[in-house]
């Protein structure tokens, strides 16, 4: 909790000094409560779960909504359960907390646009079951993102550009080790209304360091239209 307050303050203590406008700040904190009793073979068994979530973010621009605009945001999901059967006692924790996930757009509105995301993710889980040793697991997973877009120029083809980078990977308990690329694009052209042209693809890698798993996927589409008369078009 108290990172999440420390990254949001240092966010827009950013914000402000980069000479970019605050126009909205949401935030969220809510708390479940559920408490379960019944009979299982003559014995008490209870139930117990809580969950207390919150989030913060803000968002706004960067000198005008036409150069760019972002919001930021971070939040804090925790889940708490209790099972109590005679002297059997189980328990369940998990946190999930999302450090940022920040998202900027530049030139939105012009035939020129870029899109920029990046988000870091912390999943926590405990679980103990009696007298028997607990489990605890803690993985990691930041990702990146960058999209760049034309279109309506008039000597150019519409496109698209998107890259993703993903890394995840184990902070506590078995190891393991996993990245992701991808990049994929789209061209579309036409001419008049009697031809067009799409092409599109995507080339992605996956690797795990530890089994030394490695996958290369690639994708390429083209289609294109022409009509040679009123009556035969070529497909």
């Amino acid at each position: 909790m108290k990172k999440a307050v420390i990254i949001v303050s240092l966010l827009l203590a950013l914000g402000f000094s980069a000479h970019a406008q605050i126009t909205a700040i949401s935030g969220e904190l809510r708390y479940e409560h559920e408490y379960q009793d019944l009979l299982y073979n003559s014995q008490l068994a209870t139930i117990l779960r809580s969950n207390p979530v919150m989030g913060l973010g803000v968002g706004g621009f960067f000198l005008s909504p036409v150069i760019g605009d972002f919001d930021i945001h971070t939040a804090l999901n925790l889940s708490y359960g209790d099972s109590h059967i005679g002297s059997l006692i189980q328990s369940n924790q998990q946190s999930y907390w999302n450090a940022y996930n920040a998202n900027f757009n530049f030139f939105r509105y012009s035939p020129i646009r870029l899109q920029l995301n990046a988000r870091d993710d912390l999943v926590e889980s405990k679980s103990n079951y009696g007298d028997l040793p607990g489990f605890v697991g803690q993985n990691r997973v930041q990702e990146q993102r960058a999209g760049l877009g034309i279109e309506k120029i008039d000597f150019l083809p519409s496109l698209t550009i998107n890259y993703m980078q993903n890394r995840s990977w184990a902070v506590l308990g078995l190891p393991q080790e996993q990245t992701n690329h991808q990049l994929s694009f789209a061209v579309a052209s036409t001419s008049g209304q009697s031809s067009s042209m799409n092409l599109s693809g995507s080339f992605s890698n996956s690797h795990e360091r530890y089994t030394g798993f490695d996958d290369n996927t690639a994708n390429v589409v083209f289609t294109g239209i022409k009509d040679l008369s009123p009556l035969h078009r070529l497909n």
